[in-house]
Parts: structure tokens; sequence; C-alpha cells
């Protein structure tokens, strides 16, 4: 069997994740832009190829959907971008989420985040590393806007997630691994001046 160095490279990233990381800290924060430049190696540069630049152009659009999604008071439109069971992973471990539970869980918690002072997330960075033909694993920085008694503050949280491409080339999350607990962010942020 023959196993490309994209899938060894998912592999290796979240076994690292998963087994390597102590519980209760934080793994290291997996930020960079997506751009349309060459990759540089070395002292010459991969080009791109128009594959490539498609499917990253389409996860960028995947993710800004996800934004909009997320502010929103549509719920459902939230639930087109997750499989209808997918894992859910952070701080305090992993687990299984049906899609269905998810949606019942979502408004409450965006109105417990709202009022803890969350304002807005916005999309930062998007990095895409195709594992096969099938899997992408996406690293996602994100901004998030917090208000406290002395104004708003943008703070900056990050997740990787592992997307399922289906026919016509859309895009599923079956994979979200939250890099912070938010409700933890939100919380310090009440706390400073």
């Amino acid at each position: 069997m023959i196993v490309s160095r994209n899938a060894i490279l998912g592999t290796v990233i979240l076994t690292t994740v998963f087994l390597l990381v102590p519980r209760g800290s934080v793994p290291p924060l997996f930020v960079a832009r997506t751009t349309s430049q060459p990759e540089i190696k070395g002292d010459y540069q991969v080009p791109q190829t128009k594959r490539e630049e498609q499917m990253n152009q389409r996860v960028t659009e995947f993710f800004l959907q996800y934004e909009r999604a997320n502010s929103s008071s549509d719920i459902s439109s939230s639930g087109d971008l997750y499989a209808d069971t997918f894992m859910f992973g952070g701080p305090q471990g992993v687990q299984a989420v049906k899609k269905e539970d998810f949606l019942k869980v979502v408004p409450k918690m965006k109105s417990h985040l709202s009022s803890m002072g969350l304002v807005k997330t916005q999309l930062d960075t998007v990095e895409t590393h195709p594992i096969d033909s099938k899997y992408l694993l996406v690293n996602v920085g994100w901004k998030i806007t917090v208000q406290n008694s002395s104004g708003c503050r943008r703070v900056d949280a990050s997740a990787t997630y592992v997307l399922f491409r289906g026919q016509d080339e859309e895009l599923s999350i079956v994979f979200q691994i939250d890099h912070q607990d938010l409700a933890s962010v939100i919380k310090s942020q009440q706390n400073m001046r």
C-alpha cells in the first residue's frame, strides 16, 4: 500500500495534538495565511497548481460561510456545514456529536457566550493541507471581539478542522478541535482593563 506524504502529515499532526499534548494545556497554535503566492522551498519556488488554488479559495469561502452562519440566528445554516456525526475536541477531551444534538445546543451556547460579552467572531487566517483525495486538514485563526466594562477587545483564537470533500467538492466538518475553551477566554477578558 502506498501512503502519500500528506496523509502521513495529517496523521502526525492529529497524533501530536491528541497524544503528546498534556490534558488541560493549549497545543501550539496553527496560524498562517492562505495566499495564492507560490510556496518557497530552499532557493526555488514551488507554484501552486490551479486545482490547489481553487481548493484554497473554496475552503476560505467555506469558513466565511461558517462565520456568517455563526453570526446569524439561522441555526440550520450552521448545521449545513457539519457532517451528520462529527468529532469535537477541545481542552477537556474529544466526543462524537450528532448534528441534530448539536443544533439543539447551538442557540443556548450562543446566548451564553453573548451574555458573557462575545460580540463578534471574524475569520482571520486559513491554512489548508490536503490529507488525501477526500479529506483536508485546515488550521483556522479567528479574531473574537469581547466587550467588557472598559470597552471592546479583540482576542485571537484558533481551531483545527478536518473537512470531508463530498460530491461536487461539497465540504463538511467531520472533526473540529478548538484549541481554547472560548468561555474561559471571554471570562479572562472580563477581568482585564
